[in-house]
């Protein structure tokens, strides 16, 4: 949480109090170090003129256990302007900044609105000077985002062409497709352990380490091989099973569309023996009317005929 001259600049960007929040284990953890810090910047907001509120003593339970031993709280402290006072007491205390009540209120915004980050990688990275950094990155991003995170927040104990390693297995990534992998792609999560070195640095292994370093890329490319081959059976059960199921739909179909014809060709039948019967019943009362007709003439005729008979004799 150390906050000099120098290293202002660098500590007005929130991404690496960003980057150090995110390695805390819980979200809990973070919400409690952000309210606290909160509440200390408010009260020095609103009592600008009280040293008391701008100095804080190291060995407090409050400051320790929230906030200086939680990932991300030393650097969020930095970041604000708190800077170690070695006295009696040890201390850390709020250094006078240009527009402070500005950059406190615009650090309030910030602790309000903050979002938790993906952390799919917790990168553990050796400066070239022997110190090292921890940061929290997503799988997404890549080793370029990286290199970017490390040259821009730690530009003053790098010097010449720095690039990112990894001893084991050995690697240096320095082409731009290298510089593109995702930290997936280069199988850095969910832990990993990087290198800054100079782009000319040589890095040996013993006899013993290049034998097992062979031996583990030889299994590497046994195990992308059988993963390509399990991959290629299971992307043909999964067309054989589609197959199928496409057969058994178009069987379906063909089945609906048998039994609609079935059920229309009967129905074509009933209403063809419905006219029949109609047509039937129509014709035999129509022959009943004329055997009745031919049946009245009949008797009229007789009865006439029967009257002539009489009257003629």
């Amino acid at each position: 949480y150390h906050s000099t001259d120098n290293e202002d600049v660098v500590l007005r960007s929130s991404e690496r109090v960003a980057r150090n929040l995110i390695l805390n284990t819980s979200p809990s953890e973070v919400s409690e170090l952000l309210e606290t810090v909160r509440k200390i910047v408010l009260k020095i907001i609103e009592n600008p003129d009280e040293e008391k509120y701008r100095k804080l003593r190291k060995n407090s339970k409050l400051l320790s256990n929230k906030i200086l031993s939680k990932a991300g709280g030393r650097e969020l402290m930095g970041w604000l302007g708190f800077e170690s006072k070695d006295e009696i007491e040890p201390k850390i205390e709020l250094r006078k900044l240009p527009n402070e009540k500005e950059r406190l209120e615009a650090a309030i915004m910030w602790i309000n609105s903050y979002k938790p980050r993906d952390k799919d990688a917790e990168l553990s990275i050796r400066l070239p000077n022997g110190t090292s950094i921890r940061a929290g990155f997503s799988k997404h991003e890549t080793i370029r985002d990286v290199l970017n995170y490390v040259e821009r927040f730690h530009a003053p104990s790098l010097t010449g062409n720095i690039i990112l390693s990894i001893s084991r297995p050995l690697r240096k990534f320095e082409s731009d497709d290298d510089l593109n992998l995702s930290l997936a792609q280069a199988a850095l999560l969910p832990r990993a352990a990087l290198l800054a070195i100079h782009a000319d640095t040589q890095i040996r292994l013993s006899a013993a380490e290049q034998a097992a370093e062979e031996a583990r890329r030889q299994a590497l490319k046994e195990q992308a091989q059988a993963r390509r081959e399990q991959d290629e059976k299971e992307r043909k059960l999964r067309q054989d099973k589609l197959n199928r199921k496409r057969d058994l739909i178009q069987q379906r179909a063909d089945a609906l569309r048998h039994f609609s014809s079935d059920r229309e060709d009967k129905n074509e039948r009933t209403e063809r023996e419905k006219q029949r019967r109609l047509h039937s019943l129509h014709q035999q009362q129509f022959e009943e009317e004329e055997a009745e007709a031919k049946l009245l003439s009949y008797h009229q005729h007789n009865s006439q005929q029967d009257q002539d008979d009489l009257f003629s004799s």
